[in-house]
C-alpha cells in the first residue's frame, strides 16, 4: 500500500479499503504508521478464510496472533495464538524462515446489509470508542461503529 507511505495528514483519520487489501502485510503497514483502518473482507478467501469465526450471522470479535514465516509444530498445535505466513506470501516485517514473529490484532465485524446478506470488515477501531449494535429479529434500529 504505497498510499499509506505517502499519506502525510496529521489529524486522526480512518483509512477505508475494499476487498483485496485484507492482507497481513497491508494491516501491519497501516498499524506501523499508527493509523486506524476499516477494510471490507471476503470470508471465502484471504485472512478471514483461515479464522475460526463465530457461528452466528452477526458478530464483533477480536483476533490476536503472532505471525511467523517459519512453520513449527507449536504453530500447528496452537492456531488460535500463532499464524503461519507461507514464504510465497509477501510480508515486509519478517524475513523468510526466520524465528522472528510479528504481533497483530484486529476486530472482525460481520453485519447484515439486508435480509440474508452479510458483509464483514476487519478494523483496529477501539471498541470503547467505536461500538457496534446489531438489528434484532423485531427490526430494532442498529448502528455500526458509533462514536
Amino acid at each position: 500500500m504505497e498510499s499509506v507511505d505517502r499519506f502525510r495528514v496529521k489529524e486522526p483519520v480512518i483509512l477505508i479499503a475494499d476487498c483485496g487489501h485484507e492482507a497481513y502485510n497491508d494491516i501491519a503497514q497501516i498499524e506501523q504508521k499508527r493509523r486506524n483502518y476499516l477494510i471490507r473482507a471476503k470470508e471465502k478467501r484471504g485472512i478471514l478464510s483461515g479464522l475460526k469465526l463465530p457461528d452466528t450471522p452477526e458478530f464483533d470479535v477480536v483476533f490476536s496472533y503472532f505471525l511467523y514465516k517459519h512453520l513449527t509444530n507449536r504453530i500447528r498445535r496452537e492456531p488460535q495464538r500463532y499464524r503461519w505466513i507461507p514464504s510465497k506470501v509477501h510480508f515486509d516485517y519478517i524475513r523468510n524462515a526466520s524465528d522472528l514473529s510479528h504481533p497483530i490484532s484486529f476486530r472482525v465485524v460481520r453485519f447484515a446489509v439486508k435480509e440474508g446478506l452479510y458483509k464483514a470488515v476487519i478494523a483496529n477501531l477501539p471498541p470503547d470508542r467505536f461500538s457496534v449494535r446489531f438489528t434484532t429479529n423485531a427490526g430494532e434500529s442498529r448502528h455500526l461503529f458509533r462514536t
